[in-house]
């Protein structure tokens, strides 16, 4: 059996293209986070704050287009120059500016609003980080998106007149370690599961090529074993596997060439191979593949069993390749005139004849077939002769 063909693998391009896939699939995110950009911003309309509102709020979308853009050239590669790696360095670039939005948005509006406006704020923002919590697949892009949130959460708290603005200073800056520590430990198990996952798949695809070949070394093998090396047709095992499965009316046609020694020790091995293959394929042509059989039972000696015939068919079929083989040499197939004689026996209803006395039948036909001057075919019985027409 041939050995196993190497499969190319690189498990670090393959890791990032699952990467850039999961964060794909993040794409409605995008637009949760415009809707609450547009919340957000109404929660804090004004007229002093009318015409930054207006300006962040255009900056957001055009960043949240591009990101939507981006996903869906990746997704249909219409973009096929740009590699993984170059997908890579855009995702963190749009995180990146997206997070400073946010960020610049809470250090803004969290010092010159009132409480209720703070708590909008802070709530939006956190919520825009949860959204973004399944970006932690690639926890570079997560990492550059959180952080300057909790750090413009952290600024807007330490430059607002709240009570407790110093601890909510304090406490968005613990959020921000807090987010980067666990984003860390995530990325780290979700690293771990794409690794996992390739590997099995890689696994998967040398399974199912080991097992390709195993199947195909058995088909060989079951053909070696079914099959007559030298002229391509069944063998004497496979003639029994064929007829212990026969059902219904059919036939034995015993065939033997005829003066093949003659021709053997005339010509030699090699012609004489070449004559055997040449009639085993006359027989092979004579018959319906899809129901019948041809066999070689040893030396010059054939075997063809039809399926669903008669004895009268059986015997046209013969009187067939009787005249087949006798052309061969016209055909300039054989060195020399060859001539086959046959013995022909079917079922005759009930009982059901075993495969041995049909074998025996015809092997005395074919005997008589041979005594009677050869190149003609007998019949079992009743003993019906067929001979060559001159």
């Amino acid at each position: 059996m041939a050995a196993a063909q190497q499969i190319p693998f690189n498990g670090e391009e393959n890791i990032l293209t699952l990467e850039l896939r999961a964060l794909d699939k993040t794409a409605s995110s995008w637009v949760l986070a415009l809707v609450g950009a547009m919340m957000m911003a109404y929660a804090n309309w004004s007229p002093g704050t009318a015409f930054w509102l207006v300006l962040w709020m255009s900056f957001f979308f055009f960043v949240a287009i591009i990101a939507l853009v981006s996903v869906h050239c990746r997704k249909h590669n219409l973009l096929p120059g740009l590699s993984d790696k170059a997908w890579t360095v855009q995702i963190r670039a749009v995180y990146l500016l997206a997070g400073c939005n946010w960020g610049i948005a809470a250090c803004w509006l969290v010092p010159i609003g009132n409480q209720d406006q703070a708590l909008v704020v802070t709530s939006i923002v956190f919520a825009a980080v949860t959204l973004a919590v399944p970006c932690i697949v690639y926890r570079a892009a997560f990492n550059l998106f959180q952080l300057p949130i909790f750090l413009g959460v952290a600024a807007g708290f330490a430059l607002s007149p709240f009570q407790y603005s110093m601890l909510l200073t304090t406490g968005s800056l613990l959020m921000a370690v807090c987010a980067i520590l666990i984003s860390n430990a995530l990325g780290d198990q979700l690293l771990a599961a794409l690794r996992l996952s390739i590997d099995n798949k890689e696994l998967a695809k040398r399974l199912e090529q080991r097992s390709a070949e195993l199947e195909a070394a058995n088909r060989e093998l079951l053909i070696e074993n079914s099959t007559d090396a030298l002229t391509s047709v069944s063998n004497r095992r496979s003639l029994m596997t064929f007829a212990r499965a026969l059902r219904g009316n059919h036939a034995i046609i015993l065939a033997d060439i005829d003066h093949f020694k003659s021709y053997n020790d005339t010509f030699g091995h090699a012609e004489g191979d070449a004559c055997l293959i040449a009639v085993a394929e006359t027989l092979k042509m004579s018959v319906r593949p899809d129901l019948d059989m041809i066999a070689r039972l040893g030396g010059e000696e054939f075997v063809v069993v039809l399926t669903e015939t008669c004895e009268e068919r059986a015997i046209l079929v013969a009187e067939s390749i009787r005249r087949s083989v006798s052309k061969l040499f016209d055909a300039s197939r054989v060195r020399r005139k060859v001539t086959i004689s046959m013995g022909v026996s079917a079922t005759t209803g009930s009982p059901r004849k075993m495969l041995s006395m049909m074998m025996e039948e015809a092997d005395a036909a074919l005997y008589q077939a041979k005594a009677r001057g050869r190149n003609r075919v007998m019949a079992a019985a009743p003993h019906v002769e067929h001979r060559a027409i001159a």
